[in-house]
């Protein structure tokens, strides 16, 4: 397996070929959601699985039409020319910016930093896994998923009660607020300073998680905090900030009210993060019809389509509910995602999708005013996220039981609870 399959290193699965195509800030025109659905639909096996840093990942890729499947993406600029380019490109973003009440919006800053990534220098020298998160100050936290870099937005005395962005390192807070209108700079400085620390190596047990490319984690590990920060920012004597409570990601509701009172944005979730083909182009056609032009890929493999006038709403519901997405609060409460199991990975040690979907339509029936998460995990990688659920399913790699665990993510140390497959959905429930 590749260590971060993109569109030209593809990854060899149980179904074929997977394509990771990166999605910066998950926005999506229309016309690239046609694409990217007569790409799955042509060159694959019609199954789109969607990301949790909102990307997409095309599977069953046919081996003699990966070069067809590349010059189709390039000719529509969904992809870089650069190899180490394009896999650079995994920068992450609240889907309501812009959208809705925050302190910075950050959508034009997104774009600006891809542009930049892509012509950076020595690009190789960077693992494909950084990544970038932007959080405006909106109500989902979006900077709760660790990244690489993040850049939250506060406004604290601190800032002198300007919004700015703290920074913070693989989940760490730092002391160091960086300004919106220079944001860019800041960053590309940044990186040159980290150059000459290529090569310092992660240690992971997982094979395809060791690198020896500049990945912060790795960094904060070998060289220590203040070392570090002293590299990032030099005589700032900055340091990291001792967090009472770690924020946890939050899923917006169905429907979102816009700044702009008129509109509201709708938020679809798959049931196990999955699209055909079909589905995609059809998520195309209603942003066309009812929307503008375009929608937003979230982390937690849904899809949140902006700008909807209040008329067009029902409309929506009963075309997404055509398509078998879930629109409904009760449905969206019960929040279940999940890799692609061993009926995709070559490590998947068992069928997470199947399981998924007997899950939800077992707790269906469950009344669920509150969300509840659940993870299933084929291994301890932790594709789907790397967040804290509150139920964490998952078969390490080796193996041969499913352990059971409570407020957690897939890196816990903690010992989980053993239980038989056929039990799983009634131990859930008794848990529910």
């Amino acid at each position: 397996m590749a260590e971060c399959p993109g569109i030209y290193k593809l990854s060899e699965m149980k179904d074929g070929l997977l394509a990771r195509i990166r999605v910066p800030g998950g926005i999506l025109s229309s016309k690239h959601a046609r694409v990217l659905s007569f790409a799955a639909k042509t060159f694959g096996n019609g199954t789109i699985d969607l990301t949790n840093r909102a990307n997409v990942q095309l599977r069953g890729i046919k081996p003699d039409a990966t070069d067809e499947l590349v010059k189709t993406l390039l000719a529509e600029k969904l992809i870089s020319q650069s190899i180490e380019h394009d896999r650079l490109r995994n920068i992450t973003m609240d889907p309501l910016a812009g959208l809705c009440d925050e302190l910075i919006d950050c959508t034009e800053m997104i774009k600006s930093l891809d542009i930049a990534l892509t012509k950076l220098e020595q690009p190789e020298i960077y693992s494909p896994k950084m990544a970038f998160v932007f959080d405006g100050g909106g109500l989902t936290n979006i900077g709760a998923t660790p990244h690489d870099f993040a850049f939250l937005a506060v406004k604290n005395e601190d800032t002198n009660h300007q919004p700015k962005f703290q920074l913070s390192l693989a989940g760490n807070l730092t002391t160091l607020y960086l300004n919106p209108e220079t944001i860019i700079d800041e960053i590309l400085i940044i990186l040159e300073r980290l150059k000459p620390y290529n090569g310092y190596s992660n240690q992971s047990e997982i094979a395809e998680d060791q690198t020896k490319n500049i990945r912060i984690k790795n960094l904060l590990s070998q060289l220590g905090a203040k070392q570090l920060l002293d590299i990032i920012a030099p005589n700032k004597n900055a340091v990291l900030v001792e967090q009472k409570k770690n924020k946890q990601l939050n899923h917006p509701k169905n429907i979102s009210e816009q700044i702009d009172k008129t509109k509201s944005a709708i938020n679809l979730i798959s049931p196990t993060g999955r699209l055909k083909f079909f589905q995609l182009e059809g998520l195309a056609e209603l942003v066309d019809s009812y929307g503008c032009g375009e929608l937003r890929l979230t982390t937690w493999q849904g899809v949140l389509l902006p700008s909807i006038e209040e008329d067009h709403i029902a409309d929506i519901w009963e075309k997404a509910e055509a398509m078998a997405l879930l629109t409904q609060q009760s449905e969206q409460n019960l929040q279940i995602i999940s890799c692609s199991g061993s009926e995709g990975c070559i490590y998947g040690g068992f069928e997470t999708k199947l399981t998924a979907l007997n899950l939800r339509d077992e707790l269906s029936e469950l009344a669920m005013p509150n969300p509840v998460s659940i993870h299933l995990s084929a291994c301890e990688k932790g594709c789907a996220t790397r967040n804290n659920t509150h139920y964490l399913i998952m078969q390490k790699r080796g193996a041969d039981e499913i352990l059971l665990y409570t407020n957690t993510s897939p890196n816990t140390k903690k010992a989980g609870k053993a239980v038989v497959k056929d039990k799983l959905i009634s131990e859930i429930k008794k848990l529910i």
